[in-house]
C-alpha cells in the first residue's frame, strides 16, 4: 500500500484534485483568448516557453483540427463565473482516479486491482491544445503502465508466496517423517537393550544351574563310590562264606562225581573264584 500511495502522490497529484477538468478548461480558454487577441487571423499553436517543434512552426502544415482550436476571440464565448460558483463546481467534480479505501483494498488474484482507474473524460480537440492533449495522453499511458507493473509485481509476489507455502509444507512433512523415524530408532534401541539384558539374565541363570548340576553330579558320584565300595566288601564276605560251604559240600560227594567235576571246564572257573576270594 505504501508503493500505491507514492504513485498516487507523484502521478495523480493534480489529476485527483476536485475540479481539475474545469480549471484546465478555464486556463486553456484564457490562454487562447490572449493569443488570438494579440494576433487575430493567424493560427498559432499554444506552446510553452523553450518548447519548439518543427512541424508546429509551419502554418501551412497545421492540421485543420488544430486550426479550429484557435478561432478568433469574437467566436469564442467568454464566460466569467463568480468565485463561489467555481468553488462549488470544483467540489462537485469527481477526480479521474479514485483511491480505494482500506477495506476495499483486499486484492484477490483474478478479481480486482488495488488501484481503480476511472476512465477519463474524453475532451474535445477544439478545447485542448496539442501539447496539453499530448501531456494528458502521456500521463494516462504512464498511469496505465504503472498500474500494470504494480499488478505484475503483485502477481509475482503471490506466486512466490504460493511456492514458499508449498516448500514450507513439504519441509514440515519431511520433518514429521524424520521425527517419526527418530522415534522408531529410539524405540528399537530400547528394545535391543532390554533384549540384551534379558539374554544376560538367562545366560547367568543357565550358568548357575549348570554349576549346581555339576556339583550335585560330583556329589552323587562320590556317594556312589562310597556305597559301591561298601557293597563290594559286604558281597565279598558273603561270597567267601558261600564258597566255603560249597567246598565242604563238594567234599562230601561221591568220589566218581568229584573226579568228573575235576575234569570239567567249570572246575577251572571254580578255582579262579576261590583264588580271587582267598578261599
Amino acid at each position: 500500500m505504501e508503493g500505491i500511495k507514492i504513485v498516487n502522490e507523484v502521478e495523480f497529484e493534480e489529476v485527483k484534485k476536485p475540479g481539475f477538468l474545469e480549471r484546465f478548461k478555464s486556463l486553456f480558454r484564457r490562454k487562447t483568448e490572449r493569443v488570438v487577441a494579440e494576433q487575430p487571423g493567424i493560427a498559432i499553436l499554444p506552446m510553452e516557453p523553450g518548447v519548439a517543434e518543427p512541424d508546429m512552426l509551419k502554418p501551412a502544415e497545421v492540421k485543420p483540427i488544430e486550426t479550429e482550436m484557435l478561432k478568433p476571440a469574437e467566436n469564442i464565448p467568454v464566460e466569467y463565473k463568480p468565485l463561489n460558483e467555481v468553488i462549488k463546481t470544483e467540489q462537485k467534480t469527481e477526480p479521474m482516479v479514485r483511491i480505494l479505501p482500506r477495506e476495499e483494498n483486499q486484492f484477490v488474484a483474478g478479481e480486482k486491482p488495488l488501484v481503480e482507474v476511472v476512465k477519463p473524460v474524453k475532451l474535445e480537440r477544439s478545447i485542448l491544445g496539442f501539447e496539453e492533449e499530448k501531456e494528458i495522453v502521456k500521463l494516462e499511458d504512464r498511469l496505465r503502465k504503472t498500474r500494470l507493473l504494480f499488478e505484475k509485481k503483485l502477481k509475482e509476489k503471490l506466486e512466490e508466496l504460493g511456492r514458499r507455502k508449498i516448500e514450507i509444507e513439504q519441509t514440515m512433512i519431511l520433518e514429521s517423517h524424520t521425527k517419526k523415524d527418530i522415534e522408531l530408532i529410539r524405540k528399537e534401541e530400547i528394545l535391543n537393550k532390554k533384549e540384551k539384558e534379558i539374554d544376560a539374565i538367562i545366560r547367568g541363570y543357565q550358568l548357575e544351574r549348570e554349576d549346581e548340576l555339576n556339583k550335585r553330579e560330583r556329589e552323587l558320584i562320590t556317594k556312589e563310590k562310597e556305597l559301591g565300595g561298601r557293597v563290594e566288601e559286604k558281597i565279598d564276605e558273603e561270597v567267601k562264606k558261600l564258597l566255603k560251604v560249597l567246598d565242604e559240600l563238594l567234599g562230601k560227594l561221591p568220589k566218581e562225581i568229584i573226579d568228573k567235576f575235576v575234569k570239567s571246564e567249570e572246575y577251572k572257573l571254580y578255582e579262579k573264584v576261590l583264588e580271587r576270594y582267598g578261599v
